[in-house]
């Protein structure tokens, strides 16, 4: 039987602050980069030498004509506050993206490429796109966040800003407290779904 080794310590990282928004679309800085690869999770993960490995999507496939990009998304992920990760919360994190109030640096080139995104079922989803991409799209699997799936429930109602302030996502670690322009504080989260991707560290404080 494998040893179980649980995260211990603690960990303080100092940065630039960024308004105090938590959120994909609007994330930019390095601090919120550091903390979104943590706390979120994206569809497709990058290993330390930058090969494209299965996150959230458990495969993909690009079509012929390179105009749908298709994503069958891992069962059995929940967000830190216990919801179901599904293909709705996808759909629903990428078409935020490709809204006009997004200031992501990369929402613009979104909003380019994309022309819509499709719910096959509750766990396929579906990128139809406005020119052939035969890759996958920039921020799709990088670590800047960028297309960060994020609970389309929760934010429904809590609303956004409540979300900025109460960033829940379903990543190696949860958001405990937020102090505007102080600090972000993390906790490990020891049911995570990723044994790879699994903290080391128990706290750690931005």
């Amino acid at each position: 039987t494998p040893t179980i080794i649980r995260p211990y310590g603690s960990l303080k990282i100092a940065g630039p602050w960024f308004n105090g928004e938590l959120d994909p679309v609007s994330g930019n800085s390095p601090t919120y980069q550091a903390i979104s690869v943590n706390v979120l999770d994206t569809l497709v993960g990058l290993t330390p030498d930058a090969k494209q490995v299965p996150g959230l999507a458990e495969r993909w496939e690009i079509s012929p004509d390179g105009l749908t990009q298709t994503f069958w998304i891992r069962k059995g992920v929940k967000f830190h506050n216990g919801d179901d990760l599904t293909g709705a919360d996808v759909k629903f994190s990428i078409e935020r993206l490709l809204e006009g109030t997004a200031l992501n640096s990369d929402a613009a080139l979104y909003r380019t490429l994309v022309n819509k995104v499709d719910l096959i079922d509750d766990y396929t989803v579906a990128i139809r796109l406005k020119k052939p991409q035969f890759e996958l799209l920039i921020g799709i699997g990088d670590n800047r966040g960028t297309v960060a799936v994020v609970p389309k429930k929760y934010i429904e109602e809590k609303g956004v800003d409540y979300f900025r302030k109460n960033l829940v996502g379903s990543g190696p670690y949860r958001v405990v407290n937020i102090q505007p322009g102080v600090s972000v504080e993390l906790e490990a989260n020891e049911s995570y779904w990723n044994p790879a991707r699994m903290p080391k560290v128990k706290n750690i404080t931005y």
